[in-house]
């Protein structure tokens, strides 16, 4: 019999060994990562950016958990601002945090896979050159609960739009 673990945060863990278990698949969470919203300084201009007309030209979420922890209350996404999600899940995210579907970019439904690479040659041919985009994730807090200073995860999405000339920020 094959057993799986999953070691999401606990709110996705859940529906991951629901969905797991429901394939007839024996599931047990056993989340190894804890999500918590940092509310600091530069995420709070960082939002108050994406609501302010043509300072982004796109915010790229890593992960529906990225959508969660960015968007509060109030806070919207100017309305020719892109959002970008590597899938329909994080696509989801965006719709329930009140971003309107045709302003969110994201590979089909059909795609082979959902991450970076498929969402690039979906959102590539909006950048001009000078361009900023946000790309949403999470850093790695130290033990007193911290931001590291830099943010976690692949670079190869960041890679591809500075090598389009546009600015990054995380």
């Amino acid at each position: 019999m094959r057993r799986v673990l999953v070691t999401r945060p606990a709110p996705d863990a859940q529906h991951w060994v629901q969905q797991l278990q429901a394939r007839g698949i024996v599931a047990s969470a056993l989340p190894l990562i804890d999500i918590a919203r940092a509310d600091h300084a530069a995420l709070n201009q960082a939002r108050r950016d994406a609501a302010t007309p043509g300072h982004y030209r796109a915010l790229m979420f890593v992960s529906g958990n990225a959508v969660q922890f960015f968007f509060s209350p109030g806070v919207p996404l100017a309305p020719a601002t892109r959002a970008w999600a590597p899938g329909p899940g994080t696509a989801r995210s965006l719709q329930a945090a009140g971003v309107p579907a045709a302003q969110i970019d994201g590979p089909p439904p059909d795609a082979a896979q959902f991450d970076s690479e498929a969402l690039w040659p979906v959102v590539r041919a909006q950048l001009q050159a000078g361009d900023r985009v946000l790309i949403v994730r999470g850093s790695q807090g130290d033990s007193a609960g911290a931001l590291a200073a830099a943010g976690q995860g692949r670079e190869w999405l960041a890679d591809q739009l500075r090598q389009a000339g546009a600015h990054i920020e995380f």
